[in-house]
Parts: structure tokens; sequence; C-alpha cells
């Protein structure tokens, strides 16, 4: 266990093994569910989970028993929504509340933070918050969201929702430049998904470092997930000594 808890993971990992992948999840600060896309993805995970996905849940959850915080996530429901296999939105919401309900039994940590994952966020044009809003409200969660691509950030910050916001800071959406950032700014965290220290643009405490996006194995090794780890580890000693 960790005295910081700045570093976590976004949810993927290239790991073959699943004990691999849970003791590469413990080196973190904060230990994160791994997925290793060998053996499912992240759709069929909720959707219709193979036994070796419902193997490594039932792993990780025996091996942070007693940890201060961990991390989970799952697919959130726009991002299930959007797949074209429901009919309308409340059918993904309902996948995922079985898929959290189902993590949440027996995992026991002092808190829990539940990331959504809706890399196509920017898509939709829903009401997306009064969908998590069923999600989060039943479950003891710090309650999170990562996205990607072209969502606009701004809204994220002015959600009554989430309290942490994960995104890729290498890329073009700057967080620090929408308007409502110095606005909201006090009540909601970053998760900074970073390839370098130069990519977190202001560290405020409670806020946390990830590697951009996930590491499926088709575009990573696992010798590189120890250099990403390595890196991570690196900023946040820098950014904890300042």
């Amino acid at each position: 266990m960790h005295n910081l808890e700045i570093i976590t993971g976004i949810g993927s990992v290239p790991h073959k093994h699943i004990a691999d992948a849970i003791a590469y999840s413990l080196k973190h600060h904060i230990p994160f569910f791994p997925q290793p896309t060998r053996i499912g993805s992240m759709i069929e995970l909720i959707e219709t989970p193979t036994s070796d996905q419902k193997r490594c849940m039932d792993e990780f959850k025996s091996a942070v028993m007693g940890y201060e915080t961990v991390k989970t996530q799952c697919a959130g429901p726009v991002t299930l929504y959007q797949t074209g296999h429901y009919n309308e939105p409340n059918e993904a919401v309902d996948k995922v509340y079985q898929y959290v309900y189902n993590m949440m039994n027996e995992l026991y940590a002092k808190k829990i933070i539940l990331f959504l994952d809706e890399p196509g966020l920017g898509d939709y044009g829903g009401d997306y918050e009064a969908l998590w809003s069923k999600i989060f409200q039943d479950f003891p969660v710090i309650s999170g969201v990562h996205t990607c691509g072209n969502m606009d950030l701004g809204k994220l910050l002015k959600s009554q929702v989430i309290n942490i916001i994960s995104y890729d800071a290498n890329s073009n959406f700057n967080i620090t430049r929408y308007p409502e950032y110095k606005e909201h700014r006090h009540n909601k965290r970053i998760a900074w998904g970073i390839k370098g220290a130069g990519d977190v643009k202001e560290f405020r405490p409670g806020d946390l470092f990830t590697w951009v996006c996930g590491m499926p194995h088709k575009s990573y090794m696992v010798e590189q997930s120890e250099e990403i780890l390595k890196m991570l580890v690196r900023v946040s000693q820098e950014v904890s000594c300042n």
C-alpha cells in the first residue's frame, strides 16, 4: 500500500495472465481493476463476461481487501447505448447498473472510485447526466467519467453528478482553457492522462495521474506498461515535492 494517492490506471492492460495484471495494478498508488484485453473487451465485460473476466474480478477483490482506496471502471451507459444493441438508453443504464452492483459486491475498501468510460460522449445529444445519476446515486462511490475526443469539457466541469474528470491531457483539449474551469475547478478533481510532466497543466491536491486512455495488448507490450508506470511515479514525485 502507498501513502500517496495520485497514480492509478484507466483499465485495459496488455498482460496475458490475470495474476500478472493484478500485480501490476497493485504497484499503483490506487489499485485499479485491471482489464486484460486478451480475455475480453470492455463491452463484453458488461454484456457477456467470459469466465476469465469473472475470475479476474474475483481475484482483484481479494487482492485489494482492506486497501484505503481502490478504483474500478466500466463502459458507461452512453457508450453501451452507442453500440446499437439497445432500443433506448435506459436499457443500457440497467445493464451498467447490474454490472456495478456485481462489482461492488464484496469489494471492500474505505473509498471506491468508479469511472464510467464514455469515449464517444461528445457525439451523444441526449441527457447523459440523467443516465449517470441512475447509476451513481445508489452506490457509495467517488464518481468519475473518462472521456476523450471532441467532448466539451466545460460541460463536465459544470456537472452536478461527477467528482472526477478523466481525460487525455496530452491532446488538444486543454481543460484549463475552458471558461468554466476557474468557476468550477474548486469542486472538481482532474485525472490527468499524461505522457510526461509537460501534459500536467495545473495539479491540485486530490488530482490523479494516469496514462492516456488504456493499454490494450494489440498496441502495448507488458514491458511498455512498466516503463509507463515508472514515468507516472517520477512525475508524481516531482509534483508531491513541490
